[in-house]
């Protein structure tokens, strides 16, 4: 029996507009662009204490997590949105204006193929964008095109939540992923807004 990840699609953010001890809140969720690869690396570092010449202890900590979306060159006023530059919605002009910090949610719907096809959609709940770079190069008789690589580096929120930490019985939690065939919720009711863990637990029941 084997499952391994095939297909990618479905990237919306929103923005984080408070985020507290007591919970967080979500302003409107957006298309941020086609999307083309989703790529997650977390990091995390060790070390170990010794006594009496011999290895005793283990302390993990884990470090960040970043999500690398390869997408189609997005609209000028999302893209403006999540570097936190200035776009004229009216006048239809893109301003390089110095950087203004923003939090966002990101969702997206990863494939599964293999014994059984499925789907997975996920939510991360805070983080920061920050486009990697652009190329542009000359036409030539070739069908090269270039695209955009967005990173997110997602974070744990400021909230708890009531079926977060490690044993889901309160703590913190960076985001929640469920599967299509668990039948959990709909993929139109999880990205309708930004969902928590507790939100889905509770649309659950």
């Amino acid at each position: 029996m084997a499952i391994e990840y095939r297909g990618c699609r479905k990237l919306v953010y929103a923005p984080v507009l408070t985020d507290t001890a007591e919970g967080m809140t979500f302003g409107e969720v957006k298309t941020l662009a086609p999307v083309q690869q989703i790529q997650r690396e977390v990091s995390r570092s060790s070390a170990t204490t010794y006594y009496d010449n011999t290895a005793a202890n283990t302390t993990t900590a884990e470090g960040a997590e970043v999500n690398n979306f390869v997408i189609a060159v997005p609209t000028d006023d999302v893209l403006a949105d999540i570097e936190g530059k200035y776009y004229d919605p009216e006048a239809k002009i893109y301003s390089d204006s110095p950087i203004v910090d923003k939090y966002f949610a990101v969702g997206y719907v990863l494939g599964e193929k293999g014994d059984e096809d499925n789907e997975q959609f996920v939510w991360k709940l805070k983080g920061t964008f920050q486009v990697q770079g652009t190329e542009h190069n000359t036409e030539n008789d070739g069908t090269d095109t270039t695209n955009v690589t967005v990173g997110f580096t997602s974070v744990y929120p400021v909230a708890t939540f009531t079926h977060g930490g490690k044993d889901g019985n309160g703590g913190k939690s960076k985001g929640v992923r469920i599967k299509k065939n668990d039948n959990v919720m709909t993929e139109t009711a999880f990205f309708a807004k930004v969902q928590t863990v507790d939100d889905v637990y509770a649309a659950k029941q």
